[in-house]
C-alpha cells in the first residue's frame, strides 16, 4: 500500500495485514480505524495514525521502519514481535489508552485520560530512546520494569505503581525536566545517568554500573540507597534527602561522593559504608547510625532535631572553606578536624565521645562554645594545630569511669579547660591565651 498523494482516511471499519513482506507506505498523514497484523504476516510501515485499535497476532511481526512515527489513539496489543528500535509510538487518545507492548524507540505520551503500560510478556518494557510525558498528560507503569535507553522527561503525571524505572543505555542519559516519583529507581547506563530535575523515590535506589551525577536539585528518597561495586555516584551541589518512614539503609562506593546529605527519617538512617559528603551533613529526624564508619565531610555539620547514636565511628572534616559544627548539644563518637584553611568553627554545643583529634596545622576555632570530651577510651589530641577561641569558650574532660582521657603530647588548647575524671598528659600541653585556665575539679586527676 503506496500514497504518492491524495489523502487517506478510514473513519469506520478495519484493516487486516495478512500477507508476508506487505509494506505500508502512506503519507504521515494517513488515518486508519483498526489495524490488524495476522498471523504469519509480516508488515512493515512508515509514519501514520492509528485512531482505533493496533494488535499484532501470535506469529505476526511489525517493522516500525527507522524515523518512522506511530501515533496511536487507541489500544496497542502485541502477540507477535514488534521491531521499533529507531521509531517513536506517540499516545494521542482521549480516552484511557491501555498498550501491551514489550519494546519501543522513543514513546511519548499526550493523552490526558492516561496510558497503561502492560508488558506483552514477561515482566519488562524495553525503550531504546527516551520517554517523553507533555503537559497534562499520564502514564501508569503498575508492577512492571521499564527499562529506558534514553532520556527521561515528564511534564505530566508518572505513577509508578511498584515497578521499577532502570536507565540502561549505552550512552549518556538524564533525568530532565519535571519533578518525577519512582517506586524503584535503578542506575545501569555504562555512560552514566545526570539527574538535572527533583527525583523522588519511594522505594529503592540501585547503582548498578556507570556513574550518576546527582546535579544541583534536592531528591527524596524514602527506602535503601545500594551501590554494588563497580557503580559510582557523584553529588555535585544537589541534596539528598532522606526521609522514609521506615529505617533505611544507605551504601557508597570507592568514588562516590553526596553533595548535601540530609537524615530525616523518625525511625531512622543506617549508614552501610564510609562515605564522603562534599556538602552540609544535617541531622533533621531520628538517628543517623554511622556504625563503625569513616565520614569524610567538605561542608557543614547541622543537628537540628536528630541525632546519631554512640558508635565508634569517624567524622573527618577536610573542607577548604570555613566548617561550622552547629550540632545544638548533641554528640559525635570520634573528630577529626583536618582543614588547614578555613578550619572548623564551633558554633553551639559538642559532645566528643571518643577522640577528638586536631591535626598538625589545621585550624580548629571554639568561638564561644563548649567542647566536652567523655566516654571509655577516649582521647585527645591536638599537636601543632591552631587552636583559636574566644574568652568564654570551654573545654571539659569529663572521662568515663576507669579508663584514662589521654592527651597526646604537645597538644594545645585555648579555653577554660575542665577535668572532672582520670587523665593522662603524654607530655607537654600548651594551655594558651589570657582568658584561658586548667581546673582539676574535685573528682579529676
Amino acid at each position: 500500500l503506496v500514497q504518492t498523494g491524495g489523502v487517506f482516511s478510514l473513519s469506520n471499519g478495519t484493516v487486516t495485514m495478512a500477507g508476508v513482506g506487505a509494506t505500508l507506505s502512506p503519507s504521515s498523514s494517513a488515518v486508519f480505524n483498526h489495524l490488524v497484523v495476522e498471523t504469519g504476516a509480516s508488515v512493515a510501515f512508515s509514519s501514520v495514525t492509528v485512531a482505533g485499535n493496533l494488535a499484532v497476532k501470535v506469529g505476526g511481526t511489525l517493522t516500525l521502519s527507522p524515523g518512522a512515527v506511530l501515533r496511536a489513539r487507541g489500544q496497542l496489543t502485541q502477540a507477535g514481535v514488534v521491531v521499533s528500535s529507531f521509531s517513536e509510538v506517540v499516545f494521542a487518545g482521549t480516552a484511557l489508552q491501555t498498550a501491551r507492548w514489550s519494546n519501543y524507540g522513543v514513546l511519548r505520551a499526550s493523552n490526558p485520560a492516561g496510558v497503561a503500560l502492560v508488558p506483552a510478556s514477561g515482566s519488562s518494557v524495553a525503550l531504546t530512546g527516551s520517554f517523553l510525558i507533555e503537559p497534562g498528560a499520564a502514564v501508569s507503569l503498575g508492577g512492571a520494569r521499564l527499562e529506558v535507553g534514553g532520556h527521561w522527561s515528564s511534564s505530566g503525571s508518572f505513577s509508578a505503581g511498584g515497578g521499577t524505572v532502570a536507565f540502561v543505555g549505552p550512552g549518556a542519559q538524564s533525568l530532565l525536566s519535571g519533578a518525577t516519583q519512582f517506586a524503584y529507581l535503578e542506575s545501569a547506563s555504562t555512560s552514566g545517568v545526570r539527574w538535572a530535575t527533583g527525583v523522588v523515590v519511594a522505594n529503592a535506589v540501585t547503582f548498578t554500573t556507570g556513574t550518576a551525577d546527582l546535579g544541583t536539585a534536592t531528591h527524596s528518597i524514602r527506602g535503601g540507597w545500594l551501590v554494588p561495586s563497580g557503580a559510582v555516584f557523584s553529588g555535585s551541589s544537589g541534596t539528598v534527602l532522606f526521609d522514609g518512614s521506615l529505617r533505611q539503609t544507605v551504601q557508597s562506593s570507592t568514588g562516590s561522593r553526596f553533595g548535601r546529605f540530609v537524615s530525616s527519617n523518625p525511625a531512622g538512617v543506617t549508614l552501610g559504608s564510609d562515605a564522603v559528603i562534599d556538602g552540609d551533613l544535617e541531622l533533621v529526624r531520628g538517628a543517623l547510625d554511622l556504625s563503625t564508619r569513616t565520614v569524610r565531610l567538605r561542608g557543614a555539620q547541622r543537628r537540628t532535631a536528630g541525632l546519631t547514636p554512640a558508635t565508634s565511628t569517624t567524622h573527618v572534616l577536610d573542607g577548604t572553606a570555613v566548617q561550622a559544627l552547629s550540632m545544638a548539644g548533641g554528640a559525635v563518637s570520634g573528630l577529626v578536624v583536618a582543614n588547614s584553611s578555613g578550619g572548623a568553627r564551633l558554633d553551639d554545643a559538642l559532645v566528643v565521645r571518643g577522640t577528638f583529634t586536631v591535626l598538625p596545622g589545621a585550624v580548629f576555632d571554639g568561638a564561644a562554645s563548649s567542647l566536652t570530651v567523655s566516654g571509655a577510651g577516649s582521647a585527645w589530641s591536638t599537636a601543632g594545630a591552631d587552636y583559636r577561641s574566644e574568652a568564654t569558650h570551654a573545654v571539659l574532660w569529663s572521662p568515663a569511669a576507669g579508663p584514662r582521657l589521654h592527651v597526646a603530647d604537645g597538644s594545645t588548647v585555648s579555653a577554660h579547660v575542665g577535668v572532672v575524671g582520670p587523665v593522662r598528659l603524654a607530655g607537654r600541653f600548651y594551655v594558651t591565651g589570657s582568658s584561658s585556665s586548667l581546673d582539676v575539679a574535685f573528682g579529676g586527676s
